[in-house]
């Protein structure tokens, strides 16, 4: 099924299964995505309007409405029936994005609006986000490459890994995965990063204006080059500064090794099996 519908018309109505519908939308309109398992996919376009691509189950229904500047997609599947959505939606670069799930893995790319990603158990992937990100998932991991503005990601049993970020601000914790940061340190930026019980890696390119402060209870510090360290405290805190020191950099472990590793060397610790070949995929994808 193919239409195209004008957003200020628009009350509510429902999508088939295999349905493509493309909904005009005025600047400022939020979008909404709630699907309980399966997949959500965003991809951007200079249209202002949604293009809404859906497979899923005869039995269940994905519910179109707008109210308020929201146009909210929402899949209808019980928890009880097992059964997965997969929605595709091309989106304008200026929407605002807020997805939720369950059973749900999330894509999105080139987004320049705010962005807000929940799900339990499924792996988030952003790719060249330039608003604020916050992105957050319990079992899964989590993949940002090329983002700027303002990332923060969050997970319990999965690793964070960003790759290739120009980002002003960075917060990326975890608790029992593995924290992983590439890219540049901004002259005023601040970057969080942190797992309790997993390692974090952190990339330090040629020319680093930034002060580093490490915490660790019980694991340890590496570094592929020495630094000059002030403020110890038992080797549990301490901080040094290279270049003029004018970025923030918090590194934290409760349990696990906090690794300073050369950029464009291989990442020093083992992550996720899932990380791995998400990571390739995703540079192989956006890197070409």
């Amino acid at each position: 099924m193919l239409a195209s519908l004008a957003f200020a018309a628009l009350t509510a109505f429902t999508l088939a299964s295999d349905a493509d519908t493309t909904i005009a939308v005025t600047p400022g309109t939020t979008l909404q995505v709630a699907n309980y398992a399966g997949s959500v996919v965003v991809e951007t376009w200079k249209r202002d309007a949604v293009r809404i691509e859906a497979t899923h189950s005869e039995e269940d229904k994905i519910w179109i409405r707008s109210m308020d500047g929201v146009l909210l997609v929402k899949t209808t599947t019980s928890p009880k029936a097992q059964r997965n959505a997969d929605i595709h939606i091309t989106a304008p670069t200026w929407m605002n994005l807020e997805v939720s799930g369950t059973h749900t893995d999330v894509a999105v790319e080139g987004t320049r609006g705010a962005l807000t990603v929940t799900t339990v158990s499924g792996d988030v992937e952003v790719a060249g986000s330039r608003g604020r990100a916050v992105l957050n998932t319990v079992n899964h991991d989590i993949r940002v490459i090329r983002g700027s503005g303002t990332v923060v990601t969050e997970s319990v049993n999965g690793d964070c890994v960003l790759r290739s970020m120009d980002a002003d601000t960075v917060d990326a914790s975890t608790i029992n995965g593995s924290v992983v940061f590439e890219g540049v340190y901004r002259p005023a930026g601040f970057y969080r990063l942190a797992s309790h019980h997993g390692d974090v890696a952190v990339a330090v390119p040629g020319a680093c204006n930034g002060t580093f402060a490490v915490a660790t209870f019980s694991g340890g510090f590496t570094s592929a080059f020495p630094v000059s360290v002030t403020g110890a405290n038992k080797g549990r805190r301490f901080q040094f500064a290279l270049g003029d020191g004018r970025a923030r950099i918090e590194l934290k472990s409760f349990q696990g090794t906090i690794h300073l590793y050369r950029a464009g060397t291989r990442i020093p610790i083992q992550l996720h099996p899932e990380s791995h070949e998400g990571l390739a995929r995703d540079i192989e994808h956006f890197d070409r």
